[in-house]
């Protein structure tokens, strides 16, 4: 009985030290200091995105979007350097895409020249587009600034939102609005155009945009990089996030040279080649130039032009649709009133009690296996003592591969089926190593023992207090012989 009850008081001991072991791990997981933690989660986001994306991130959709990019090239050969470009310019570009019947087009471009030189030119191709049934996205910064300042682009175009999040922390682009000032962002707006299906999103908040990083067939073709092929993986890990790149784009570009100017063997397969890159497309038409800061540096440490900032968004939107991550979760029917920090409580909970009963179990099957030492020649004990070790660390192999994949189970479960960025749950495989660090310091019984600790520090000890009393009777006795004397 005495042994039952025994056993009862450690696992209700060790119930409650997993208690406090969760209770620590979830509160350095939702408290940042100094925003530490916060930008630990950010970093391990981009390092999942940059060595891992190949296999998370699908280019099933990759076809879908093309940015059709205006280089210096073009300007200088044209213009002769002019810019901001007469409208008369981007009419021209605007009706030799017309040709090829996008499926959609976002203007990448803040037009807000007041002379207005050839507006009616980009007025009149505008109109070809309302007839071909090709919707227009314009950039403007607000509804009441493209209703002043561009009265004639009434019906002809949708103003939406260009707005490039940066990160204060890195400047780096992971970010991306659903609207801002009373528009919506243009990835959103063209993807519930679309596909009418992104309603109800707004609470969910800004998007996390996942890079893509698998090739582009197309772009590979004709564009070359300036990245150094990867030696191993952690020439590539240090290099990914130590330099600065320019790879070849993961969205399919167009050139706005071979737009206007098609090169081939004849013209007809010049058009053809264009229309495999652009017919029933959703265009994104911005630019790269010198002395025009629209640049992004990505999750994956690279450089690229703004464009390919909503270009990889509108990937994102037609990929996943209403399962896009971000930093709240898509709740499933019938789970909408849960909170995210109390299922990551209870989500933990399970790890500690796998690294504290652990510890249990180990205590009471610790023995030392020296069979090895009965072999007669020394071959003999070399192999007697692996076998051991390996017989003895099996355990300790079987609780670290049951820990890796309860971890992975609960990341897969946020990611995709609460649909959360990496970076929120990116903090169970940061905190499941800080709780085995406080386990192994064992931290949560020196809590738990605190209060019995400073309770023998006030009383006196067992062999201090019976001197004393054999002092005091000693005393008495003597007093007594005394008096009796």
């Amino acid at each position: 009985m005495a042994r039952e009850l025994l056993k009862l008081t450690n696992w209700i001991r060790r119930l409650f030290h997993a208690f406090l072991l969760t209770l620590l791990m979830w509160a350095v997981l939702v408290v940042s200091p100094f925003g530490f933690g916060e930008h630990l989660d950010k970093y391990v986001q981009d390092l999942i995105n940059t060595q891992a994306g190949h296999w998370i991130y699908p280019d099933t959709r990759q076809d879908e979007v093309v940015v059709l990019l205006l280089t210096d090239e073009i300007v200088d050969a044209v213009l002769r350097g002019q810019w901001p470009a007469p409208y008369s310019f981007h009419a021209s570009i605007l009706d030799d895409l017309l040709v090829h019947q996008p499926r959609a087009l976002f203007i990448d471009f803040y037009w807000m020249n007041q002379l207005k030189p050839g507006a009616g030119e980009l007025v009149h191709v505008l109109k070809n587009y309302r007839a071909a049934g090709i919707e227009v996205y314009l950039s403007a910064p607000s509804q009441e600034w493209l209703n002043n300042f561009w009265p004639e682009l009434a019906g002809l175009v949708i103003p939406v939102s260009p707005q490039i999040v940066m990160d204060p922390m890195d400047f780096v682009a992971r970010a991306y609005t659903q609207g801002n000032n009373e528009l919506p962002s243009a990835a959103f707006a063209i993807v519930n155009n679309l596909n009418h299906g992104l309603e109800n999103t707004e609470s969910r908040g800004d998007m996390d945009i996942f890079w893509g990083t698998k090739n582009n067939i197309r772009n590979q073709a004709w564009m070359t990089s300036d990245t150094a092929q990867d030696d191993c993986f952690l020439d590539s890990l240090l290099r990914g996030f130590t330099q600065v790149e320019t790879p070849v784009p993961y969205s399919t570009t167009v050139f706005v040279r071979d737009l206007i100017n098609p090169v081939g063997r004849t013209e007809d397969e010049a058009l053809a080649e264009l229309d495999d890159h652009l017919k029933d497309r959703v265009v994104v038409y911005g630019a790269s130039l010198t002395g025009i800061q629209d640049v992004v540096f990505t999750p994956t440490r690279e450089i690229l032009p703004g464009a390919y900032y909503h270009a990889m968004a509108l990937d994102n939107l037609l990929t996943w649709g209403e399962q896009f991550k971000a930093a709240t979760p898509r709740w499933p029917d019938g789970m909408e009133g849960l909170s995210l920090p109390w299922l990551q409580f209870f989500l933990l909970l399970p790890i500690a009690c796998f690294v504290c009963f652990r510890k249990t179990n180990n205590e009471d099957s610790q023995h030392e296996d020296n069979d090895y030492l009965c072999y007669p020649t020394f071959f003999g004990r070399l192999c007697g003592f692996a076998v051991s070790r390996v017989r003895q660390s099996y355990p300790t192999l079987r609780f670290w591969l049951a820990i890796l994949f309860y971890v992975t189970l609960v990341c897969w479960i946020q990611f995709s089926l609460l649909d959360l960025s990496v970076a929120t749950w990116a903090g169970f495989i940061e905190i499941f190593g800080a709780g085995i660090v406080l386990e192994r310091l064992s931290l949560v019984e020196r809590i738990t023992s605190f209060p019995k600790r400073l309770y023998r520090f006030y009383q006196p000890q067992e062999g201090v207090r019976s001197a004393e009393n054999n002092h005091i009777s000693d005393a008495f006795t003597d007093n007594a012989g005394r008096t009796g004397e």
